[in-house]
């Protein structure tokens, strides 16, 4: 299921993956699952679909202001590639494990996943990383 360089999903995966899984076929690749951890970075790489991009950044400027205001978020950021307009990623650090569930279950989450659900051309790969101890 993943690409080079990413865990294979297992059932102890995380962030509500069943719930976004099943909701719009998010595709979640995990790094560890040995439960609650300190803080958490998550990595999503989405791709949409050409001409689709000015549409993805609308969603994800207004996913990102209402993400920077969850009490758990340490930093959200967007970036798009340079040289493909199509290509997006988001870098995200949390509080801890907790509190990046919680946000995959806010409303501007859910919103923003419906939004931009038909632009996707893959399912977005979301990866969790914890800092190496």
């Amino acid at each position: 299921m993943g690409g080079p360089g990413l865990a294979t999903l297992t059932s102890e995966h995380t962030i509500a993956s069943d719930y976004c899984h099943s909701l719009v076929g998010l595709r979640l690749v995990t790094v560890s699952s040995d439960g609650i951890r300190d803080m958490v970075h998550i990595s999503a790489r989405i791709v949409v679909r050409t001409g689709s991009a000015q549409a993805m950044q609308d969603i994800f400027r207004r996913l990102a202001d209402a993400s920077r205001q969850e009490p758990g978020c340490l930093s959200y950021e967007v970036f798009q590639a340079a040289e493909r307009p199509e290509l997006f990623q988001t870098i995200e650090r949390w509080r801890d494990e907790p509190a990046a569930n919680a946000h995959m279950a806010t409303p501007h989450v859910q919103a923003a996943i419906k939004s931009a659900q038909p632009l996707f051309a893959a399912a977005p790969e979301i990866t969790m990383f914890v800092p190496l101890r």
